[in-house]
C-alpha cells in the first residue's frame, strides 16, 4: 500500500501548520462525538442508530375555545407553534414566579462584564412580570385574529394519553389555564 498518497501524507509534506489544524479539528471531532456533544454540521450519529422505544404515557398541551377542542391540522404549523411555544414560556415563567428562566443564562454569559451590562441585557432580553400579566389576553386576541371569530372562553389543558393497542387513549387531564371575557 502506497502512504505517500494518503491526503494526510501529502498536507504534511505541503503544509505543516495546515496540517496540526486539520489533525485538531479531527481530533476535536472525535473528541465531541465521543462525548456526545453536537457540533454543527456534524451529529453525534448514534442517536439515529438507537432503539426507540414509546413511553407509557404522553401529555400535550390542547386547546379549548368554547368548549370546543381546537384542531391543530387546520391551522398553519407556525400558528400552532406559536400558541403553544408562547404558552410554554408563559408557563415556565410562573412556575418561576414570574421572573424570566432566561435571567440565569443572561446573568452567566454577561458575568465578565460590568454590572451595568447585565441591566441592559437583561431588560432588553427576559420577559417582564407585567408583560406575564398581559399574556392571557394576548392569547384570546390573538387567536381571535387567527380564527376570524368571536370568542368568550380559551382554555388550555395538559392532556395526559396512555398508548395501549396501538391507539392512545385519554387518561387525565387537567386545565392549566383559564381565559374568559
Amino acid at each position: 500500500m502506497d502512504y505517500k498518497n494518503w491526503y494526510l501524507v501529502r498536507l504534511f509534506r505541503q503544509n505543516k501548520i495546515l496540517f496540526i489544524f486539520v489533525l485538531l479539528f479531527i481530533f476535536f471531532q472525535l473528541y465531541f462525538n465521543q462525548k456526545r456533544i453536537h457540533s454543527f454540521p456534524w451529529f453525534v450519529w448514534d442517536m439515529y442508530s438507537r432503539e426507540e422505544s414509546m413511553p407509557d404515557t404522553v401529555t400535550q398541551t390542547e386547546v379549548f375555545i368554547d368548549g370546543k377542542r381546537l384542531d391543530v391540522t387546520h391551522i398553519p404549523i407556525w400558528q400552532e407553534a406559536t400558541i403553544l411555544h408562547t404558552y410554554k414560556m408563559y408557563n415556565w415563567q410562573k412556575m418561576n414566579g414570574d421572573n424570566d428562566p432566561i435571567n440565569d443564562e443572561v446573568k452567566k454569559r454577561t458575568r465578565y462584564f460590568p454590572e451595568r451590562v447585565y441591566h441592559f441585557v437583561a431588560y432588553k432580553i427576559n420577559n417582564h412580570p407585567e408583560e406575564s400579566q398581559q399574556y392571557p389576553a394576548w392569547l384570546k386576541n390573538y387567536l381571535e385574529k387567527r380564527l376570524h371569530q368571536k370568542i368568550n372562553h380559551v382554555e388550555l389543558k395538559d392532556v395526559q394519553y396512555k398508548y395501549e393497542g396501538g391507539k392512545f387513549r385519554q387518561v387525565n387531564a387537567w386545565t392549566v389555564l383559564k381565559i374568559d371575557n
